[in-house]
C-alpha cells in the first residue's frame, strides 16, 4: 500500500529539495510524483492538474534526482 511521507513545492526553475526518512525497510521502493505546474516552454497562466511525472529511487534515495518524461516511462 503507498504512503505519503512527505510534500514539497518546487521553485520556479524546477529544483526541489525532500526530507526523506532515514530509514526504509530494503524491500521498500521509494517514489516521486510532480503534480501540475507548467514546463517553463508553456507560459499561459495557471497550474495544468492533467501533469502528473515519476521516478522510482528504490529503497536509498540519491541527493539527486530528475523526474520528466522518460523517468516516468521507466518507472511503469
Amino acid at each position: 500500500m503507498a504512503k505519503q511521507l512527505a510534500q514539497t513545492r518546487s521553485g520556479a526553475d524546477g529544483h526541489f529539495a525532500v526530507n526523506a526518512p532515514g530509514a526504509v525497510d530494503k524491500d521498500t521502493s521509494l517514489y516521486l510524483v510532480a503534480k501540475g505546474r507548467r514546463s517553463a516552454a508553456d507560459n499561459s497562466p495557471g497550474d495544468n492538474p492533467a501533469i502528473a511525472l515519476l521516478t522510482v529511487v528504490g529503497s536509498h534515495p540519491p541527493a539527486r534526482v530528475t523526474i520528466n518524461e522518460f523517468t516516468t516511462i521507466a518507472s511503469v
